[in-house]
């Protein structure tokens, strides 16, 4: 499975840029305004759609999911995919 982490950064300072630097599945993206919180997820959705990324989890930062979730999620998504497009 593949992942991409897109940090958006909404602050108006790139002080957090370092955290891009940790792993190259991390793109850090600074905006240099201070964006409402629902803009932050936009603008991940777009580059992940550009990038052709067929799933989207946004998540809250107090959002914690028990090991293994992401993982059985992503098999259900993957297994009932045609069926998933056809309803939407």
């Amino acid at each position: 499975m593949n992942l991409k982490l897109y940090l958006v950064d909404i602050l108006s300072n790139d002080d957090l840029k370092e955290l891009g630097e940790i792993d190259s599945r991390i793109e850090y993206v600074f905006n240099d305004a201070n964006l409402e919180y629902g803009a932050g997820h936009n603008i991940a959705m777009r580059k992940s759609i550009a990038n052709g990324v067929l799933y989207h989890l946004v998540l809250n930062l107090d959002v914690y999911f028990q090991a293994g979730v992401l993982g059985e999620l992503f098999a259900y998504m993957q297994a009932n995919q045609l069926d998933l497009l056809q309803t939407s």
